[in-house]
């Protein structure tokens, strides 16, 4: 049966939208953190800095070196910080 909810399979969410449903920047910015995050938490902050640059270039969004740093610190001590609170 169909899913009813809207929300769509996890498959579906992570294939890039088409020219039919344009995001603002705001959500692209949104989408490729949340996207990054899901896959590279925990993982090297270089790597996790250097895909969140791809990731907005692909997508036509600048970001400097500087925030693209400050984002991946806070993807990589995620897995951590979540420890740290269930404690």
């Amino acid at each position: 049966m169909p899913e009813s909810s809207g929300a769509g399979t996890a498959a579906q969410r992570d294939q890039p939208l088409t020219e039919d449903h344009q995001m603002t920047e705001a959500q692209k910015v949104a989408d490729i953190i949340a996207r990054t995050s899901t896959e590279f938490s925990g993982r090297a902050e270089a790597m996790i800095s250097a895909t969140l640059i791809a990731r907005f270039a692909e997508s036509g969004l600048d970001i400097s070196s500087v925030e693209a740093a400050r984002v991946a610190h806070d993807i990589a001590l995620a897995p951590k910080l979540r420890d740290t609170l269930d404690d």
